[in-house]
């Protein structure tokens, strides 16, 4: 997710572009959380889903950016 927000930097797109990587930027530390307790053990079902949720909104601002690039 970091890597992500830093290759995409300043660059919001549409509104949808911009509202999601709003919402990946807010959800970092969560994110950060799940990797060291995936490191840790199993994640909880809870957790899980989180992730889960913040992978589908970066394969959307992926699929988004190719889009609006042509």
């Amino acid at each position: 997710l970091a890597a992500r927000l830093a290759e995409l930097g300043e660059e919001k797109g549409d509104a949808g572009q911009a509202q999601d990587l709003e919402v990946l930027g807010e959800n970092r530390g969560e994110a950060g959380e799940a990797a060291n307790a995936a490191l840790a053990g199993e994640l909880p079902p809870e957790r899980l889903g989180q992730v889960e949720e913040l992978l589908t909104i970066c394969e959307r601002v992926l699929r988004r950016r190719r889009v609006l690039r042509g």
